[in-house]
């Protein structure tokens, strides 16, 4: 967008003189607050402008946009807000990935810190949903996938609206239904973004109980990451608490003990920490 923007009408239709004809934007979200967040270049507002002057310039666009980037909670919210954008801008293609939190960027700090709750990928395929239902550009190219289930939605609007809608729906219900059994990518990336504040026995009790993923399949992906330190974890828990051993009282210490431990984490560990802060 910012590449735009730094063009004068001028400029623009030069490139479209030159051959230019369609520009692929990173859009992402409908959203502004999410759009600052993750550091995008443009706002809402901005992306209207610049769009229109391009279009202005006879040039089309395709636009990337990521399922799940607004965080938990926030899916249909931003399924909404990004088809509305795309009902006013008309794009030709639409790709929508859904977002897949890679250790190494920095949104995963903001995981591990608590600020980015991630949305799981029911959530992600319920946005997606939304998203498709609201949708009304005509010829408008769609074409939406995922890293955990090997889903792939593509077809054109308004002609394949019900069919996308349909594979949607049976891929929700096999989520339901079934969770995310022998994935282990989702396996993995699960743990990797909670692994730095979880225990490892609450997070294999939340993917067994919760997602439906055998123990075979956790321990075999426990095995190939590289190991996190629990009593470091178990320091981090106490730090927030401002906890200090020597100004404990009894039953305060119990308090603690038992709300780590319910946590998964070793009572033995969790004493031999607390005992670090006298």
């Amino acid at each position: 967008m910012t590449n735009i923007s730094q063009k004068d009408d001028k400029a623009l239709q030069q490139l479209y003189d030159a051959g230019v004809r369609n520009l692929y934007l990173g859009i992402e979200s409908g959203l502004d607050d999410v759009l600052a967040f993750m550091k995008k270049d443009h706002t809402i507002a901005q992306a209207y402008e610049q769009i229109a002057r391009m279009q202005a310039a006879g040039m089309i666009f395709d636009a990337h946009m990521m399922t799940g980037v607004a965080g938990k909670g926030r899916g249909l919210e931003n399924a909404e807000a990004i088809a509305e954008f795309f009902n006013r801008t008309h794009p030709h293609k639409v790709i929508n990935f859904s977002i897949f939190h890679q250790k190494r960027a920095p949104l995963y700090k903001n995981i591990e810190a608590g600020r980015y709750v991630p949305a799981d990928e029911q959530e992600n395929l319920l946005e997606e949903r939304r998203f498709i239902q609201c949708i009304e550009v005509p010829d408008m190219v769609y074409d939406g996938f995922h890293d955990v289930i090997e889903q792939r939605f593509r077809g054109t609007f308004p002609k394949d609206k019900q069919r996308l809608l349909q594979q949607v729906e049976k891929a929700i219900a096999y989520v339901k239904s079934f969770g995310y059994i022998n994935d282990e990518r989702y396996v993995r990336n699960y743990i990797e973004c909670r692994c730095q504040s979880k225990s490892r026995r609450q997070l294999e009790q939340e993917l067994q109980f919760r997602k439906g993923v055998s123990p075979e399949l956790i321990q075999q992906v426990y095995e190939e990451l590289e190991p996190v330190d629990q009593c470091e974890l178990i320091r981090k828990h106490l730090e927030k608490k401002h906890y200090r051993n020597a100004e404990a009282d009894d039953r305060q210490k119990r308090s603690v003990i038992a709300s780590l431990a319910r946590k998964g984490f070793c009572t033995s560990d969790i004493i031999s920490v607390m005992k670090e802060t006298d």
